[in-house]
C-alpha cells in the first residue's frame, strides 16, 4: 500500500470516528507510520476547516442556512465558536 493510499485509509478513519464524536490525534492513527503523522494531520486540519460547509446544511424547515445571515454573508464569530 503506497503513502497515499494509507493517508487515504487513516483520513478515512479519522473521519469515522469523529462522526462518532470520538477525539483521535494524527498521531494515535499513526502509530505504526509514525512518518505520515504531519501530513495526515496537515489533511485533518483542512477538513475541520471545511466542517461549516457541512453544517450549513439549509434547513427544510425554515429555509435557511445556518451560519448565513439573511444578506448571505458568512457569520464568522459562530463559525469560530463551533
Amino acid at each position: 500500500m503506497s503513502d497515499e493510499e494509507l493517508l487515504a485509509d487513516l483520513l478515512l478513519e479519522w473521519e469515522e470516528r469523529a462522526e462518532q464524536g470520538e477525539n483521535v490525534s494524527a498521531d494515535e492513527l499513526c502509530q505504526d507510520c509514525l512518518q505520515l503523522a504531519p501530513f495526515l494531520a496537515e489533511r485533518i486540519r483542512a477538513l475541520q476547516s471545511l466542517a461549516w460547509i457541512k453544517n450549513s446544511v439549509v434547513s427544510e424547515k425554515d429555509g435557511q442556512a445556518s451560519g448565513v445571515s439573511d444578506r448571505g454573508h458568512s457569520d464568522i464569530l459562530t463559525l469560530h465558536q463551533s
